[in-house]
């Protein structure tokens, strides 16, 4: 299913990485483990692509048509520019999710608005998510 969306790259989940990320986020190395399973599960190679990351979504929230509301997304999620996220920038986000305080979930947010990635949210990319919701 994934595979067709997802290019090669090393699968194998790093330890120090996920060290990292459970430091970071709270996460247990257990629940790290069995997330980048399911991750594998959905991406055999573990990289997800923007339509993949749409896909996936629709397929969880079936109302409307979420495709740019996952594009902004997903380019503040891929913090590395590849044009996939990994399962370590996926890891990040669900940890702070599920387990980050207010200013780390208010950081995530901002990412999401801060389109450009400048550091600031200007105007025209306020304007962009609140079309996304209309």
């Amino acid at each position: 299913m994934g595979s067709k969306h997802c290019k090669q790259f090393p699968i194998e989940p790093d330890e120090s990485r996920l060290k990292e990320i459970s430091i970071r986020t709270g996460l247990s190395k257990e629940q790290l483990f069995l997330m980048h399973q399911e991750f594998l599960k959905d991406c055999p190679s573990g990289r997800l692509s923007q339509r993949m990351f749409t896909k996936l979504y629709n397929d969880f929230y079936t109302n409307g048509n979420a495709k740019k509301f996952c594009k902004i997304c997903f380019m503040a999620y891929d913090k590395d520019k590849n044009g996939y996220i990994d399962f370590y920038e996926y890891a990040n986000v669900m940890g702070t999710l599920m387990n980050g305080d207010i200013r780390d979930k208010l950081k995530l947010a901002f990412d999401i608005y801060d389109y450009n990635s400048d550091g600031h949210i200007e105007k025209k990319e306020a304007q962009k998510i609140v079309k996304v919701f209309k």
